[in-house]
């Protein structure tokens, strides 16, 4: 979905948001319990009040679930019914990584499975020689500001080690960022700590 823009009034005041802008906003949040109505964001699925209450830092009391449906729509998000099945979609990252393991011969992952005790659900869950590592893949496009010029020089990797810190907290223990060609994973679980 490339970055759209929308200008609108809510209660009262003016808001501009771009759909880049409402990712990056629910980078961190976990999601709230769904009723009827619900969107995918970052590959979780997300209330659209909650989404919009996130995005413009506004309480969801301030505004009805029309409005932010209506929102999200003309952004780009499509809204969808709690009680229909959707189909699991994954973003290219995801389906590198699955290659990636298959081709070492690991075939013993679950893609989103929910966890005991929290309503984040990491990319991956792979059992290794009787060890659970979770894995977050991240999969991100450079914009204009990440060629931004830092001490009289060019970073290409800061927006990179950003991406990376920022999932990084997803994890309640150790993560450890990992890179194969341009595509950037972190995995976690007990086995992690065996790591050379």
């Amino acid at each position: 979905m490339s970055d759209r823009r929308f200008e609108f009034r809510l209660g009262g005041a003016d808001y501009t948001l771009s759909s880049q802008e409402v990712k990056d906003k629910l980078e961190h949040f976990a999601p709230g319990s769904i009723d009827k109505y619900f969107v995918r964001i970052n590959n979780r699925d997300y209330p659209p009040k909650q989404v919009i209450s996130i995005a413009l830092g506004i309480s969801p009391d301030k505004f009805i679930s029309t409005d932010a449906t209506r929102i999200l729509r003309n952004l780009g998000f499509k809204i969808n019914r709690k009680d229909k099945p959707q189909p699991v979609s994954k973003t290219e990252s995801e389906e590198l990584f699955e290659a990636y393991l298959k081709s070492s011969g690991l075939t013993d992952f679950r893609f989103e499975v929910p966890q005991e005790g929290t309503s984040s659900k990491p990319d991956y869950e792979l059992n290794f020689r009787g060890e659970s590592i979770l894995f977050e893949v991240k999969q991100f496009e450079l914009t204009p500001e990440d060629y931004r010029v830092g001490f009289g020089q060019f970073d290409p990797y800061a927006p990179i080690r950003e991406k990376i810190n920022a999932a990084c907290k997803q994890f309640s223990g150790e993560a450890y960022p990992f890179r194969s060609s341009n595509h950037y994973m972190l995995w976690s679980g007990s086995a992690a700590t065996s790591r050379a």
